[in-house]
């Protein structure tokens, strides 16, 4: 038995020894250039692409720091730039597979873009593109004070974000998580996702935004053309979009107020309510003002092969629809419940009304 101590103590002093040894090596100046050399050879068989890096600073046996580092997509663009990347390792594995031996990364002084292809795939899903041998990067992303730019074939312009703060697990590649918060034009946005080769899942959430700052990402064909959205306030807004298989559906709801829009070619103004909405259809309860005479409005609006079908209920206690349809004999206010059914362009209106 005391053999077998002394043979274990011998051991647990050896390798204190190496690693010791290991890591004053690591901090010599020779060690450190030869580090700054190799970490981007390093990096690009971990990613699978195209990385440049500026010098390294080793901490300890398991964390070191990459200063100015930058990661390219397969069209040599830029897709990150960091002044500082904190990288958390597994000594021994970097010996043998350096995509598996980095267990986290934060990154500080980031300026990124995230790109959504024409196939569905975005540019970040490159970066857990497979070494030669198979081997792949299924470690932590963290994120702090970044500033990113979105950008989808799918949106006329592109989205930027500021003050990013997230992390990005692909623990389980190739689906990866994402989760974290940002400020878009003064305006508090989160958002989390699930990005996988066959499906991606996107959430957001924003509060105290400016609506004509997001009009852009509503998908084409979800209002009809007689209505026109133009601004407001959005108190709260979800929103969840998912891609598979070539399809795209949305969900989500919103709560407004100060809204404007115009209606088969009427403005409508101080609008405030509440909508729910889907890809194929909108729920709503709002009041409103049009020409100076107010009203309330609740129903649905459903789209049947990309023609709106409506089914909506209005009501005032006194409206003058003189004001907002002057081509009509009637003048003066009146109570009147009303209700409209039909497509756009050939609804049918049941009105009863009470002077």
């Amino acid at each position: 038995m005391k053999g077998f101590l002394k043979i274990g103590m011998g051991l647990a002093l050896g390798i204190t020894l190496l690693g010791g040894g290991l890591y004053t090596a690591s901090r010599t100046e020779t060690f450190m250039e030869e580090a700054g050399r190799t970490a981007g050879t390093l990096a690009k068989a971990s990613l699978g692409t195209e990385v440049e890096v500026g010098s390294i600073e080793v901490s300890s046996l398991h964390d070191l720091t990459i200063h100015d580092i930058k990661i390219y997509d397969k069209q040599a663009e830029t897709m990150l730039h960091a002044d500082e990347a904190q990288v958390g390792f597994r000594l021994l594995a970097a010996f043998d597979e350096p995509a598996e031996a980095v267990k986290s990364v934060t990154l500080k002084g980031v300026e990124a873009t995230l790109e959504e292809r024409e196939d569905g795939s975005w540019n970040v899903q490159e970066l857990m593109t497979s070494t030669g041998d198979g081997k792949k990067f299924k470690g932590l992303v963290e994120v702090e004070d970044a500033r990113v730019r979105l950008k989808s074939y799918r949106l006329p312009e592109s989205f930027e974000l500021e003050q990013v703060t997230g992390t990005l697990d692909c623990a389980a590649y190739p689906v990866m998580k994402a989760e974290g918060r940002a400020v878009h034009k003064g305006a508090d946005v989160a958002f989390e996702g699930t990005l996988g080769s066959d499906r991606q899942i996107l959430s957001l959430q924003a509060e105290n935004a400016e609506l004509e700052n997001y009009l852009a990402l509503l998908p084409a064909g979800l209002l009809p053309d007689e209505i026109v959205l133009q601004g407001g306030h959005l108190e709260e807004g979800r929103a969840t979009v998912v891609y598979q298989q070539g399809l795209l559906s949305l969900t989500g709801s919103a709560r407004v107020k100060a809204g404007r829009l115009m209606a088969l070619g009427t403005e409508v103004e101080n609008i405030e309510g509440s909508a729910t909405f889907t890809d194929s259809q909108v729920l709503f309860d709002a009041r409103a003002e049009a020409a100076g005479q107010q009203a309330r409005a609740h129903g649905k609006v459903t789209l049947l092969s990309g023609t709106p079908y409506l089914d909506i209920k209005a009501e005032s206690g006194a409206f003058d629809p003189s004001q907002v349809f002057t081509d009509i004999p009637y003048r003066g206010a009146a109570e009147f419940t009303a209700d409209i059914k039909g497509t756009v362009g050939s609804p049918m209106v049941i009105a009863k009304a009470k002077a």
